[in-house]
């Protein structure tokens, strides 16, 4: 209950990852940096966002970068639904 509490009043806001980090293999919005792989960057660095997890003490995503530090996150925002009218 807590935790559903603390992710509806921070949904919309980047959290450090300094400051918490998000229930464990709960895909979130995550702000890393990280080396390319593949292709004619490969090994330069960049910023990215995409969805991702912590979990077994380290964070996991689902992007092209490795060597990747995350930096914040953010919970998912709720999925769309129609109106119903």
């Amino acid at each position: 209950r807590r935790q559903r509490q603390m992710c509806i009043r921070d949904s919309g806001r980047w959290i450090s990852v300094n400051e918490r980090k998000p229930e464990e293999f709960e895909d979130v919005l995550v702000a890393l940096s990280g080396k390319i792989r593949g292709g004619t960057c490969d090994g330069e660095y960049r910023d990215d966002i995409c969805v991702g997890y912590y979990g077994y003490n380290r964070w996991h995503n689902h992007t092209n970068l490795y060597n990747c530090k995350v930096n914040y996150w953010m919970p998912l925002p709720k999925p769309y639904k129609e109106s119903e009218e």
